[in-house]
């Protein structure tokens, strides 16, 4: 494959910003006929359950297992409020840790499109295999430490930001991808032990060590989010790296293949040699999904069912 092809198919599916901002809108005051909000302004689908939900609580009963969505994560939204939507848990003391969530500023038909990309890609994971991830929580924005992010998880919650919402390719892309990824991020810290990391840390160049592992290492700085670190290259796929801040640590050079094997397996299961670093390092991906539970292998050998995409609302 030519270095313009190979690095136009990584493309495809890492080159979306995870510093996606809302841009100005009119506000839209979602209904809330047939949803529940709570006091935090968070709604819930019109039928939690049916949705693959549970409480506001974030807690997942237990419903059919012939139900696709069964045991998935339950998704709110959060509302225009007249306080920040903030979490400031004391991990340790003297670290920082402050999640601000911007509220959405679009209404229920979008809301229900959303909810619809994500209950299609929440079938790609056998039922059951979500449980370290209870409740995914949307805004316009969301910031961590101040830093603009596309996503985040904490304590099997998952945060997303959507923008304004607008039905684009880019923001379906985004959308998605944020999801994998803090997905993949809860699945690791919860199956850690079904991990190959020396056969991942094989894969790497000789001599290389990630940023949080070398000698005086300092947790990164809080700044503005740079786009340019989001695009792949030559040079980093050569080293078995798809984007920049996978030499971060080893967690998300594992979360940033986890991205894009959920999305399209076949992106880099089929594109890279069996013996490139890519490719070694997507198969390692790949088997500790299969480890957590053997359904998976048939995704991955298959790829993901075509299914249709949510119209957008007429506005």
């Amino acid at each position: 494959m030519s270095s313009l092809a190979l690095t136009a198919v990584i493309a495809l599916s890492v080159s979306v910003s995870f510093a996606q901002t809302a841009r100005a809108t009119p506000l839209h005051t979602p209904s809330t006929s047939g949803s529940s909000v709570d006091e935090a302004g968070v709604t819930d689908p019109p039928d939690a359950d049916a949705a693959g939900g549970g409480s506001a609580k974030g807690t997942v009963p237990s419903v059919a297992a012939s139900d696709p969505r069964a045991a998935g994560p339950e998704i709110s939204f959060i509302l225009p409020r007249p306080f920040p939507f903030v979490m400031n848990p004391e991990i340790e003391p003297g670290k920082r840790f402050v999640i601000e969530v911007v509220p959405i500023t679009f209404g229920v038909a979008m809301q229900d499109r959303l909810r619809a990309l994500l209950h299609a890609e929440m079938t790609k994971y056998p039922s059951g295999t979500l449980g370290a991830v209870q409740l995914i929580l949307i805004g316009s924005q969301v910031r961590f430490n101040t830093r603009s992010v596309g996503g985040i998880h904490f304590l099997g919650m998952v945060f997303i930001a959507v923008g304004d919402g607008e039905a684009t390719e880019e923001g379906d892309a985004h959308f998605t991808r944020a999801f994998h990824h803090e997905t993949a991020h809860a699945l690791f810290q919860f199956h850690q032990s079904r991990f190959d990391a020396a056969r991942f840390r094989a894969a790497l160049p000789d001599g290389f060590a990630y940023a949080d592992e070398q000698p005086g290492a300092q947790p990164p700085a809080e700044v503005a989010f740079d786009p340019r670190q989001d695009q792949p290259s030559l040079d980093l796929l050569r080293d078995g790296f798809l984007v920049p801040w996978a030499k971060d640590r080893m967690e998300e050079d594992f979360a940033s293949y986890a991205e894009v094997l959920m999305r399209d397996p076949r992106l880099l299961l089929d594109t890279f040699a069996p013996d490139s670093r890519v490719g070694r390092k997507a198969r390692v991906v790949r088997d500790f999904y299969i480890a957590i539970d053997p359904r998976f292998a048939a995704f991955f050998e298959k790829g993901p069912a075509p299914h249709a995409t949510p119209q957008a609302p007429e506005r």
